[in-house]
C-alpha cells in the first residue's frame, strides 16, 4: 500500500567512493520522482521534492552523510557546523597538489627517520584550536573564485591562501606500517570535481617546537604560473626516481581517528603531520563515521538501500521519533 503521508525529515547514507555528494542527492531524487509516478502520490505541494545534504564528502571519500527532504532541510544547516568524527589513512614520502592520492605527484621526500613513536609523539600538538591552510584544491572563495578555479586555469593566486582556525578535540594514532595495499598517487589535478569536500581546513602553526621551519616558504610554480605557498621541510627532497627504484620503495602509511569541529580539511591536516616528521604526505582513504547524532554503522542507510523508497521512508521516521522522544525527555 502506498504511504499517503508528507514526508519531511533528515536519514544519514554511507556515501561510496568516487560518487559525489552531489550525485548522491539526484540519485535519491530520482528515486522518489519513480515513487511518485508508480503511485501518482505527489510528495508535496509544488510536486517537487526538495534535498538538501549537511556537508560535503569529497569524491574518494566515504562514510556518513546527512540527507534533508523538505521541510527537513531547514535543520541541514546545523549538521554543516556540527562536530565530526573522521577515521583517516595518509602515506608518507609523496606529496600531491590535492593533498589526496587523486592529484599529481609533486614531491618525495624521505621516510627511513619515521617511526610510530615519533608519530605518536607528534599528533598531541594538533589537538585543540589550531591554524591550517586550507588546500589549493578546494571550495574556498577568493575573490569571487573558487580556489580550484585557480588551480584549474593555471592563474596566480591574488595573494596567499590564509590560515584558518579549526578545533580539533582528539586525534589517536591506529595503526603505522609499511605493509599495506596502497599504490602511489596516478590522478591527475583536472580530475578534481567541484564537490569536493568539507573536511579539515589549514596549515597548523601549532607544530611549535616540530621539525618544520616555518620561516623557510618556497613557492611552487608550475607551467601555467598559478603560484601557492608551500612550506619545505628542512631536509632535502629526494628527487624522482626511475620507475625500477620505484617498485622497490614502500612507503610507510599511517591511520588516525580524528574528532573535529566545522570546517577542518582532513587533508591539510595529514599535510602537515607529513611535514611535523620532517617528511610529506597525502591522503589515501577517509571515512567519515560521525556526524552529529549519525552513526555509520548504527543508523545510516547503505548506497544500495537507499535505491528503494520504502528504507528512505523508514529511516527519516526513525530518526523523527528518535527526535520526539529525546524532546520529551528533555521536557520531562
Amino acid at each position: 500500500m502506498a504511504k499517503k503521508v508528507k514526508l519531511h525529515g533528515l536519514f544519514a547514507v554511507n556515501k561510496p567512493r568516487n560518487k559525489t555528494s552531489v550525485e548522491i542527492l539526484e540519485m535519491i531524487n530520482k528515486v522518489f520522482r519513480a515513487h511518485a509516478a508508480a503511485t501518482r502520490i505527489e510528495m508535496t505541494k509544488r510536486k517537487v521534492v526538495k534535498l538538501g545534504h549537511g556537508g560535503t564528502l569529497d569524491p574518494m571519500a566515504t562514510g556518513v552523510l546527512v540527507v534533508g527532504v523538505n521541510d527537513g532541510c531547514k535543520e541541514i544547516k546545523k549538521y554543516t557546523f556540527c562536530d565530526k568524527v573522521y577515521e583517516a589513512v595518509g602515506m608518507f614520502g609523496i606529496s600531491t597538489n590535492t593533498n589526496d592520492s587523486e592529484g599529481k605527484i609533486i614531491q618525495r621526500a624521505p621516510t627511513e627517520h619515521i617511526t610510530r613513536e615519533k608519530l605518536e609523539a607528534l599528533l598531541p600538538k594538533f589537538v585543540g584550536t589550531i591554524n591550517q591552510v586550507p588546500p589549493l584544491f578546494s571550495a574556498i572563495h577568493m575573490d569571487g573564485r573558487r580556489l580550484y578555479d585557480y588551480a584549474r586555469s593555471g592563474d596566480e593566486l591574488p595573494r596567499d591562501i590564509e590560515p584558518r582556525s579549526v578545533i580539533i578535540q582528539s586525534i589517536n594514532l591506529l595503526d603505522f606500517t609499511r605493509e599495506h595495499k596502497y599504490s602511489e598517487p596516478t590522478g591527475t589535478s583536472s580530475d578534481y570535481n567541484e564537490d569536493f569536500e568539507d573536511e579539515t581546513k589549514t596549515r597548523t602553526e601549532a607544530i611549535a617546537g616540530s621539525e618544520i621551519d616555518n620561516n623557510n616558504n618556497n613557492e611552487l610554480t608550475t607551467k601555467k604560473g598559478f603560484r601557492r605557498q608551500y612550506v619545505r621541510p628542512k631536509r632535502r627532497a629526494i628527487p624522482e626516481k626511475k620507475q625500477e627504484d620505484d617498485e622497490k620503495t614502500i612507503y610507510p602509511i599511517f591511520k588516525i581517528n580524528v574528532k573535529c569541529g566545522s570546517g577542518t580539511y582532513i587533508r591539510s591536516l595529514i599535510r602537515d603531520i607529513g611535514e611535523g616528521v620532517n617528511s610529506v604526505a597525502h591522503m589515501v582513504e577517509l571515512v567519515r563515521l560521525e556526524q552529529g547524532e549519525f552513526k555509520l554503522g548504527e543508523d545510516v542507510l547503505e548506497f544500495e538501500d537507499c535505491l528503494e523508497f520504502d528504507n528512505i521512508y523508514d529511516a527519516i521516521n526513525n530518526h523523527n521519533r528518535k527526535l520526539r522522544q529525546l524532546e520529551y525527555s528533555q521536557r520531562y
